[in-house]
């Protein structure tokens, strides 16, 4: 089962009907409630509420605004990486955003290759940004793989318009 990130619209998750921007929390509970368990609130920084459940290796949590909308997706790698080699890992769901298992791969490797397709990539020793929608970080610099992804709606440009960043 591969979980997608995609820009300007939320995330898939394959066989299962698409968690989108937009969203209500009772939405996301009648997409997860069906298909995965346990099932959770769980804190979420500068999100008003959340929905998290788990996956093979990995967790997913949907957030929303005080407009109760859901903005943020985020998959977190359950485990952690302590050696740069792919050999003896536990199984995860492929976590993919521009056709790339964010988590499969080193994470240099993937950032060589968002860049290598086009995408505007910041890279700092931890944190990545790829565009404004996407943001993916590992708990410390010697470890290999990225541990979270976020996926984030970009903002509005109406200025009057809910600013909302995680």
């Amino acid at each position: 089962m591969t979980v997608e990130l995609v820009p300007d619209h939320g995330v898939r998750i394959e066989d299962w009907p698409d968690l989108t921007y937009g969203m209500t929390l009772d939405d996301v509970r009648a997409v997860v409630e069906r298909r995965a368990k346990p099932h959770r609130h769980a804190w979420g920084c500068g999100l008003t509420w959340t929905w998290a459940w788990d996956l093979d290796g990995v967790s997913v949590r949907a957030g929303g605004g005080p407009d109760r909308l859901a903005f943020a997706f985020q998959v977190d790698r359950r485990t952690v990486f302590q050696h740069a080699g792919r050999e003896g890992l536990a199984a995860h769901q492929p976590v993919v955003f521009a056709g790339v298992d964010v988590f499969g791969w080193d994470a240099d490797e993937v950032v060589e290759c968002l860049r290598a397709d086009g995408h505007d990539v910041s890279a700092g020793p931890r944190l990545v940004r790829v565009g404004a929608e996407v943001c993916l970080f590992r708990w410390e610099q010697s470890i290999a793989r990225f541990t979270y992804a976020t996926l984030t709606r970009p903002l509005p440009d109406d200025p009057d318009a809910p600013q909302y960043r995680i």
